[in-house]
């Protein structure tokens, strides 16, 4: 099996944004934004029009669940786009997958990053305190202490959710 060429770009789109992230902090958005137009372009030489029904579909598919962590506040926006660039990339049924595994590795690495640091409970308290804000349960905002320098860069997770499915024999890479 080899991989499709949509595939390698967003394994080095991904690889970019976890060394732009590693020494800025964050994922440039214009580097997402080029990776989404590589992806409908480049779904669209190799496949025509149902190419580029293939990317949209792939990137509204990631950009769906992640749009909800992004208003929840447990992700950045950076981070949303770069998953909907890969979807764009890499069509609906990779980007499924790797949205699924990349979250619950996502979700591992910073319940273990909480628990190291000692800082579940402050976690909790306030992202409890962040939802009954948004739910209109709470009024003033959520409490600013407790939580700082406890973020985790979305773009590992996502690059080990896509070489999984890129692997010889993953269900996904055997639909491609």
């Amino acid at each position: 099996m080899t991989l499709h060429l949509a595939q390698v770009t967003a394994a080095a789109l991904v690889c970019l944004a976890a060394y732009a992230e590693r020494r800025k902090g964050r994922t440039p958005p214009a580097l997402a934004i080029v990776g989404i137009i590589a992806g409908i372009s480049l779904r669209f030489a190799m496949y025509g029009a149902p190419g580029v029904r293939a990317a949209l579909g792939g990137a509204a598919i990631a950009l769906f669940p992640m749009c909800l962590f992004a208003v929840s506040g447990g992700l950045g926006f950076d981070d949303v786009l770069l998953i909907a660039a890969v979807g764009a990339l890499c069509g609906p049924a990779v980007t499924t997958v790797c949205v699924i595994l990349a979250a619950a590795l996502a979700g591992g690495i910073a319940l273990g990053t909480v628990l190291v640091r000692g800082r579940l409970s402050a976690v909790v308290t306030k992202w409890g305190a962040t939802m009954a804000c948004k739910c209109g349960l709470r009024r003033g905002g959520p409490p600013q202490s407790g939580c700082e320098n406890l973020t985790v860069s979305y773009a590992v997770p996502l690059a080990v959710g896509l070489l999984i499915c890129s692997l010889p024999g993953h269900l996904v890479a055997t639909c491609l």
